[in-house]
């Protein structure tokens, strides 16, 4: 997991290798890992300027508040979760009615992700929980 999240390695679809494994293992090497202190973290935050690098293993744990975008491959530290964060409520809208508005009332279903108003859940709630 280490390598299929680090910047530069990609899966080349002619081949159906991993590609640039060895230049990340090597660049990973140099850089210490700020939540265990070792060597080897090539996962660093994607926000510009950021310095903040993990092991996989470690940016995934629940001793940090990091979040990952699985599409992009990319990891926000702690210190910039709130970005990721912002970005998926962004035009969030019910799955029921289909309206954006009144982005403060919308929950997150805890088993499916489906985002719902508190008034158009099947029991209606007057607040946010």
């Amino acid at each position: 997991m280490c390598a299929i999240w680090t910047p530069d390695v990609y899966l080349d679809e002619k081949t159906n290798k991993m590609q640039n494994i060895r230049k990340e293992i090597a660049r990973s090497n140099k850089i210490m890992c700020r939540c265990c202190g070792l060597f080897g973290g090539g996962l660093g935050c994607c926000v510009s300027k950021c310095k903040m690098s993990y092991h996989f293993k470690c940016g995934v744990s629940d001793a940090l508040d990091t979040r990952l975008d699985h599409e992009k491959f990319q990891l926000y530290c702690p210190e910039h979760a709130a970005i990721y964060d912002d970005m998926q409520f962004k035009n969030v809208h019910c799955e029921k009615c289909k309206i954006d508005e009144n982005e403060e009332l919308i929950l997150l279903c805890d088993g499916c992700d489906r985002p719902l108003h508190t008034y158009c859940l099947d029991i209606p709630l007057k607040e946010v929980p």
